[in-house]
């Protein structure tokens, strides 16, 4: 739905589903960037992971490690996953 003012964005006009509803673009090469940010995720990960480690008690390790582990998932996610096909 839209409203006085807004209008669609980043929508291909021919690119509709059959409900009438828009698919968004998605740009190619963005396959580089995932890698990018997988890799990156793993790093912040296995650093949390460390200083969590190091810290070895309390609250604050808790949340170290586990947002190191959230980040090394998200990290083998990106790294996993396959790109979208659509246009």
């Amino acid at each position: 739905m839209l409203t006085i003012g807004i209008e669609r964005r980043g929508v291909n006009p021919t690119a509709l589903r059959r409900d009438g509803a828009a698919q968004p673009l998605r740009k190619k090469g963005w396959g580089r960037v995932d890698r990018f940010r997988g890799i990156l995720l793993l790093a912040a990960g296995s650093l949390a992971l460390y200083r969590g480690w190091r810290v070895h008690s309390g609250r604050q390790a808790l949340w170290a490690c586990g947002l190191g582990v959230l980040a090394i998932a998200l990290g083998i996610w990106r790294l996993t996953r396959k790109e979208d096909r659509r246009v």
